[in-house]
């Protein structure tokens, strides 16, 4: 097959996904156990965090919200270059429907002679990552497309500047509680799966550290969160830990600045919201957080123009 330079470019926008209703919970629990069927009281403990974040996570309605903007976005950009190229976007989820491979299917339907892969992650680790593009390379071996090339964009942290776009948000929290201490969380790792590769940590505290010297930090801490229980160790430290351990010292406020992510979802939502704040609360300790990119204009505006840097820079 002959690659045309100026054939029609596919996009997959790949994301965790969430459940769409308490239906979808234990079948949601088991693509996420790896076809392991989840155990009764698992299934009721989601189910009642969900509820306690008002009955289903926010996650779905803000991926395609993201996704809708971010496809308006990029289709009025490439219709200003005059390049006759056409991207066509679709979004696929890891653990409900759409799955990646009905997105890969669809761009090839569209008779696609290439797909990039863009995952909503902050950060890169093999862990997180690679299963989403090992589902793309699966999908088009399995419809026999081998020929069609596929490119995953690297991780948003490196390829946006994310430090700008969080250091806002952070602005606006610190004019509340200016003398808060600041923690900005990433969702934690199992050790054992990251091995010896610190990529994921050194970007998170990389971006923390950029985001703290932005907006003219003294004092900060760098944690994790949304770590499972009881499966060996992960990274830490935890973001309850360093309230209890006492590693906010005398602060009497916290802002919690969640920069792993860009969404809010569930481990926001009760991980933080919740869980957090009711560590906080014990400890007699004011709790604020930092807005999320969502949707935003901002979030669309960069994301669009790193997603289509990256593709130009790849038409050779």
């Amino acid at each position: 097959m002959n690659i045309n330079p100026n054939g029609t470019t596919g996009l997959i926008i790949m994301a965790h996904g969430s459940p769409k209703s308490e239906d979808e919970f234990e079948d949601f629990l088991t693509s996420i156990r790896r076809g392991r069927r989840p155990e009764e009281d698992l299934i009721a403990e989601v189910k009642r965090r969900y509820k306690l974040i008002g009955g289903l996570s926010p996650l779905i309605a803000n991926t395609q919200n993201f996704f809708k903007s971010l496809e308006r976005s990029i289709s009025e950009a490439t219709d200003l270059n005059g390049s006759g190229n056409k991207v066509i976007l679709k979004l696929g989820y890891k653990h409900v429907e759409p799955r990646i491979s009905s997105a890969v299917k669809s761009l090839v339907d569209e008779n696609v002679y290439r797909i990039f892969g863009l995952i909503a992650s902050t950060y890169y680790s093999k862990v997180n990552i690679e299963d989403y593009n090992t589902s793309v390379l699966k999908a088009l071996e399995e419809i026999s497309r081998n020929d069609i090339v596929y490119k995953s964009l690297p991780a948003l942290s490196s390829i946006c500047a994310l430090t700008e776009l969080f250091s806002k948000r952070l602005r606006f929290a610190l004019d509340k509680y200016p003398n808060a201490m600041v923690i900005f969380s990433a969702h934690s790792l199992p050790i054992v799966a990251l091995g010896d590769d610190i990529t994921y940590q050194n970007q998170h505290e990389t971006l923390a550290k950029d985001i703290a010297d932005k907006c003219g930090l003294t004092r900060y801490i760098v944690a994790y969160q949304s770590g499972t229980l009881g499966a060996g160790r992960w990274l830490g430290p935890d973001i309850n830990e360093v309230i209890t351990s006492g590693l906010i010292g005398d602060a009497k406020e916290i802002i919690a600045a969640p920069i792993g992510f860009v969404s809010e979802h569930a481990e926001i939502l009760y991980d933080l919201d919740i869980e957090l704040k009711a560590t906080c609360d014990s400890h007699r300790i004011k709790y604020s957080r930092i807005e999320m990119p969502n949707d935003s204009q901002d979030f669309i505006d960069l994301i669009s123009g790193s997603i289509l840097q990256f593709i130009n820079q790849n038409d050779n």
